[in-house]
């Protein structure tokens, strides 16, 4: 993980079409991921994400607690995403992912990489990570692999 962000918070967009619970699986069906998002306030959002693993027919569950925001580059948007449940800088890292919305509450998420011998992770402040991607933002390397998330349709009471 990234000891810093793409960008400071007060950089960050809305974007509440992500708000609600997302799910995700493998091509193997072992393994799931819930993906539930709530809005925090103006520019943030908190999400839990919940794996599911199938181990001999017993499932485990990991859930990770999240701090997020967004951020626009060219167009592209990018989810910082901050791991917040420790109080220790070192474990309160960054992780990076490009995202965007299609139609039947579809949403597409790719991690951002290192391109050639340029770490993402090495960056020591938000500026020239901020540039660095500017930069390398239509470079397919970029990007890790795609997964595919759909959205749970909300039951009215």
């Amino acid at each position: 993980g990234s000891r810093v962000p793409i960008a400071p918070v007060d950089q960050a967009i809305e974007d509440d079409r992500l708000v609600g619970v997302w799910w995700a699986t493998d091509s193997t069906a072992n393994e799931s991921i819930e993906l539930i998002i709530y809005k925090f306030n103006e520019k943030e959002y908190s999400m839990e994400m919940r794996e599911k693993k199938l181990n001999a027919g017993k499932a485990d569950k990991d859930t990770l607690h999240l701090r997020a925001y967004i951020v626009d580059i060219k167009g592209k948007r990018f989810i910082n995403v901050q791991m917040i449940e420790s109080l220790e800088a070192e474990d309160r890292l960054f992780f990076f992912f490009n995202y965007s919305l299609e139609q039947n509450n579809r949403m597409l998420i790719r991690p951002l990489e290192d391109v050639g011998n340029v770490r993402i992770d090495d960056f020591t402040d938000s500026k020239s990570l901020y540039a660095f991607i500017e930069q390398q933002v239509d470079n397919d390397s970029l990007y890790g692999e795609t997964s595919f998330f759909f959205k749970q349709e909300m039951k009215k009471p």
